[in-house]
């Protein structure tokens, strides 16, 4: 297998924005019909018993091994290799694919050659606005997810909208455009809010009015300019949506939502319970991630989360996660390994033939708070963190010193030369620049360290976004 696969190597917005253009060249009708379609699948599901789901969807999963897979040079040397048969295969015969051989494989996993990862480095670097599509053709985005380490991922258009699909089971038809707002890391290729500028491009718009807010304005500017829009949906984190309720209860945010939607960090009960209490409407907890889009949703009373696996298959272990995602034909992922503690119950959902877990999932980052020029406490959002993007650097993690200062800790890919050593780092000073002086944080000092690697948590297991206080984790 190894011999194998050897062969094979071969600016930011602080204001509230509408990010609804159409992509450019080319019609939205394909994908509108793919979206479409794949929704009425969903509805379709929702009738079956489990065993028959299951059988469905494994037909789908050998459908995409026999159509897809042979157009990718990594899995066609793993099904030589392996001897797998398409039309008897189950994603158990497949080895697991961590991040790191997601990068180190790019090139050979995708499916379309045009799609390359150094193409698509130069364009996340490039491009900030969500909405840009590359090439007018496929949605690029990345993340750092729970490993912390840099991951780059790209959809077709009808990729996109089939993982889109999910989506629609929170929305309600309603008599009048529907205000919306993301209140989260908007300035780039990021998944929440790619997912949010999706909703009103093409037909969208004449249901939604979108707007973006990024959680790195300073927060009386967000608060002013909530109260003006007045949202009938905020979606986001639910740390922004913690600090957005302290200022509700205290009365310099005094808006009135029909629906939050609460996503990217675990969301206990009790929180759930809290937000819709102080904005007097229900709390939506989702689990999402950017390579599977949409999972899991929990309505208050719900007992657990439903996990709505139509296009996604999970083997889920101890302290991670396989996902195999059914939507993606660009870049297929097959028992892609995923960071996240996931548990079953024996509850039964009432929404279908679908897996309930605790609602409690992934990572809870702690928020780090600064001071000011003028002694105030602002907070930075560890999602603006997380989704620090400078090519050259795989790893990274934000060290705490004080409401004044921090360390800033990174991994180089080892191929840099000097000069290329230089300018990544030079790139992750002005990245953390611009995010500070954004914030009104101008005043806070801080240090880059290289460093070869970043230990996880020798209590937890889990790697750390940020560490307060200064402490490093052992190697």
């Amino acid at each position: 297998m190894a011999q194998a696969l050897a062969r094979l190597r071969a600016t930011q917005v602080t204001a509230p924005q509408p990010r609804c253009a159409d992509p450019p060249h080319g019609n939205m009708t394909a994908p509108l019909m793919t979206l479409l379609a794949t929704a009425m699948r969903h509805r379709r599901n929702a009738h079956l018993s489990r065993r028959q789901f299951e059988a469905e969807r494994l037909l789908r999963f050998r459908a995409l091994v026999r159509h897809t897979l042979p157009q990718s040079p990594y899995y066609s040397a793993i099904m030589r290799e392996r001897g797998i048969d398409p039309d008897r295969c189950a994603p158990s015969d497949f080895p697991i694919l961590t991040k790191r051989l997601l990068r180190e494989h790019f090139d050979s996993i995708v499916t379309d050659r045009r799609v390359t990862r150094e193409a698509i480095v130069q364009f996340l670097q490039r491009s900030h606005d969500p909405a840009e599509l590359y090439l007018g053709e496929f949605h690029a985005l990345h993340t750092s997810g729970s490993s912390g380490e840099v991951g780059h991922f790209v959809f077709s258009r009808r990729d996109w909208m089939r993982g889109y699909a999910g989506l629609s089971r929170l929305s309600q038809p309603r008599l009048r455009r529907t205000r919306c707002v993301f209140y989260g890391a908007t300035g780039g290729h990021f998944g929440g809010v790619s997912w949010a500028v999706t909703a009103c491009q093409g037909l969208g718009r004449w249901f939604f009015d979108v707007k973006c807010v990024d959680i790195n304005s300073p927060l009386a500017q967000t608060r002013s300019w909530l109260n003006d829009f007045q949202p009938h949906v905020l979606g986001g984190y639910v740390s922004g949506h913690k600090i957005l309720a302290k200022e509700q209860l205290e009365g310099r945010l005094r808006i009135h939502p029909e629906m939050v939607l609460s996503g990217a960090e675990p969301l206990s009960p009790g929180d759930q319970a809290w937000l819709g209490t102080v904005f007097g409407c229900p709390c939506i907890n989702l689990y999402g991630a950017t390579e599977s889009m949409l999972m899991g949703i929990a309505r208050p009373g719900d007992a657990g989360m439903t996990v709505f696996d139509d296009e996604l298959i999970l083997e889920v272990g101890s302290e991670h996660i396989l996902v195999t995602n059914l939507f993606s034909r660009t870049m297929p992922l097959i028992r892609y390994r995923v960071d996240d503690t996931v548990r079953f119950t024996d509850l039964k959902s009432p929404y279908g033939p679908y897996p309930v877990i605790e609602q409690v999932v992934g990572r809870n980052e702690w928020v780090p708070q600064f001071r000011n020029r003028q002694g105030e406490l602002d907070f930075v959002s560890p999602h603006y963190i997380n989704e620090i993007f400078v090519p050259g650097v795989w790893r990274f993690q934000m060290r705490w010193l004080d409401e004044t200062s921090f360390r800033f800790v990174v991994c180089l890919d080892s191929g840099l030369s000097a000069s290329q050593r230089i300018a990544a780092i030079g790139a992750v000073k002005a990245r953390l620049h611009e995010i500070l002086g954004q914030k009104g944080l101008s005043n806070v000092q801080f240090g880059v360290d290289v460093v070869e690697d970043i230990a996880v948590d020798p209590a937890t297991g889990k790697f750390r976004l940020v560490l307060p206080g200064g402490e490093a984790p052992a190697h």
